[in-house]
């Protein structure tokens, strides 16, 4: 009888559509999207949960599940280990900078649609394969870390972004 594996902290993986105003060079590896993918250092995988209405009845309370869609999601919080020269940091705060300020930086039809489109989580079994696959699309970056800098040590840089979402979807994936 064989036993049940469990799911361990560093079987993931993470992928970004895209940054909003950044044109990654497939030429030059230090202008690609790695420095998003790969930086990652850690994710608050969000927490999922649902609205109920109550109705009283003969001194019963019974729960309903709300009529409209529950779009209220918890954020995802994403940490990234610091690019040198700040190149993925950057890009992020000049993203956010152009919302606050009305500019169009990709160009697109529409304002609003400046987002990332979609943010990928790939859950890995202990041999590396994808398992589940979270797909959170249509993301804002609400929250930018602010950066500590301190004299005397080296230490390496870390920041946080706060993501906001509007669809969540799941997919089992074939090993």
């Amino acid at each position: 009888m064989s036993t049940i594996n469990t799911q361990h902290s560093d079987k993931w993986s993470i992928n970004f559509s895209n940054i909003p105003g950044y044109k990654p060079n497939d030429r030059d590896n230090l202008n690609n999207f790695n420095i998003y993918d790969l930086y990652v250092k850690s994710v608050t995988f969000p927490s999922y949960s649902i609205k109920l209405t109550a109705s009283d009845y003969m001194n019963h309370k019974i729960n309903h599940q709300i009529s409209k869609q529950n779009d209220d999601f918890s954020e995802l919080n994403i940490t990234f280990k610091l690019s040198e020269g700040l190149l993925n940091y950057f890009y992020i705060f000049n993203w956010m900078r152009s919302i606050r300020e009305g500019i169009n930086i990709d160009a697109e039809k529409w304002f609003r649609l400046n987002f990332i489109k979609a943010i990928t989580i790939h859950f890995l079994d202990n041999e590396k394969r994808p398992t589940y696959k979270y797909t959170y699309e249509n993301c804002f970056i609400t929250n930018l870390s602010d950066l500590s800098l301190t004299n005397g040590e080296d230490e390496q840089l870390s920041f946080s972004i706060t993501v906001t979402y509007e669809e969540l979807r799941v997919e089992k994936e074939e090993c």
